[in-house]
């Protein structure tokens, strides 16, 4: 009888658990459907963010940024309906890796900080941004690690680099794995023409010495 219980109880527990996602699920579908997002994407955001996906998407529409298909403009159009700030820290990421999202597709792995500054200002396409706070923007957002720099020389010109920090990273995995291959195939290349050149004065200096064998022999003899 107690065993009957438990598996009453838990497949109870189970029902009720279905219940309420199949509940959320209608909410975020009811929410966001007017807004062109599918099913399906609002699936991958329940999966990602959870069962409070409702409240948390309501507090920073931004959450959206990532999922497959949903555009930055169009969760820039959810947060203007929930009056969501304009000008939060929230809405600034999101664009910023917006805009490094598509210099990666055109092949890039970082971008030029001025190029960069003046991308992102047409994609927030706020009065409350411009070139100097946007420039103070990038230093907090490299201070707090979600963004990365490097500084290079490009046509005799110091520049810097922007990158989304888990980029950068694995750029420089890359390039460091690179550089030891590099190194190790110059050691090898180094090392057979060292060998080359050891067997090659090996047998100089064993003519030498079976030469001189032979001609000391031949004076043997002439004197003998």
């Amino acid at each position: 009888m107690m065993v009957y219980l438990f598996f009453f109880e838990e497949k109870l527990k189970k029902i009720v658990e279905s219940y309420k996602e199949n509940n959320i699920l209608r909410e975020l579908i009811e929410f966001l459907l007017p807004f062109g997002i599918t099913t399906k994407q609002v699936i991958r955001l329940y999966n990602e963010i959870g069962v409070h996906s409702i409240n948390q998407l309501k507090e920073n529409p931004y959450k959206l940024f990532g999922i497959y298909g949903v555009t930055i403009e169009v969760i820039d159009i959810i947060a203007k309906r929930l009056e969501y700030p304009m000008d939060s820290r929230e809405r600034l990421i999101a664009h910023v890796k917006h805009v490094l999202f598509q210099n990666e597709e055109d092949g890039n792995t970082g971008m030029e900080a001025e190029q960069f500054g003046l991308e992102l200002l047409r994609s927030l396409k706020t009065f409350c941004y411009t070139k100097e706070n946007i420039c103070n923007y990038t230093i907090s957002l490299i201070k707090t690690g979600i963004l990365s720099y490097k500084k290079i020389v490009s046509n005799n010109k110091l520049q810097t680099i922007i990158f989304r920090t888990s980029v950068y990273k694995t750029e420089s995995i890359v390039a460091e794995k690179i550089i030891k291959l590099v190194v190790t195939k110059f050691l090898l290349i180094l090392a057979i023409e060292a060998n080359k050149t050891i067997i090659k004065n090996s047998k100089i200096i064993r003519f030498k010495i079976t030469n001189n064998i032979l001609i000391n022999k031949q004076k043997i003899h002439v004197s003998i």
